[in-house]
């Protein structure tokens, strides 16, 4: 799949700018997309998947004024989140649950809700299975991740930036 230079304004704030959880697709392309007033402006969601998302890019685009959770959530084996303006929503900005080979460069984000992250990262729970992305529950990393020239602006939470577990009791490993 494929977005292009195209303004989504979800005026309620209830839906999502693009979804991808129960697409045939396994690619995506957002390219000089402007989303707004969103509950989640993108979500390539691997809950449900059947088999791994793969090669998503999100580039110089726009998601603002959320009004649900995140600007991005994402799960993907190779993503790039390149010269985005992500800024507002009721959560972490970004929010991924699990990467293998992502770069996520020359954006700025602001705005993250109450105790939340500008950037969120980290993996599937060890133990866990969860579809093809996890087959017998044997875990999977996060890994092989550049994140680069990126500007960050707090919100309300101390930590911008949270890598790793998504609490104490989760077992969500990242390495490289």
């Amino acid at each position: 799949w494929r977005f292009e230079g195209l303004e989504f304004d979800l005026m309620s704030g209830g839906g999502r700018g693009i979804d991808m959880t129960t697409s045939a697709g396994r690619q995506l392309t957002v390219l000089n997309m402007y989303i707004h007033h969103a509950a989640i402006g993108v979500s390539v969601n691997g809950f449900v998947a059947t088999s791994p998302y793969d090669q998503i890019a999100i580039v110089g685009s726009t998601v603002s004024q959320n009004t649900g959770t995140w600007n991005l959530y994402l799960f993907a084996y190779r993503l790039a989140i390149l010269g985005n303006v992500l800024t507002g929503g009721g959560s972490h900005s970004i929010r991924i649950e699990t990467c293998q080979g992502c770069v996520l460069s020359h954006n700025q984000v602001s705005g993250a809700g109450a105790t939340a992250h500008a950037l969120k990262f980290h993996a599937w729970a060890w133990g866990s299975a969860q579809a093809a992305w996890n087959p017998g529950g044997t875990g999977q990393y996060s890994e092989k991740i550049e994140i680069s020239d990126n500007t960050f602006q707090s919100g309300n939470d101390e930590w911008m930036v949270g890598l790793g577990p998504q609490n104490n009791i989760s077992d969500e490993r990242m390495r490289n």
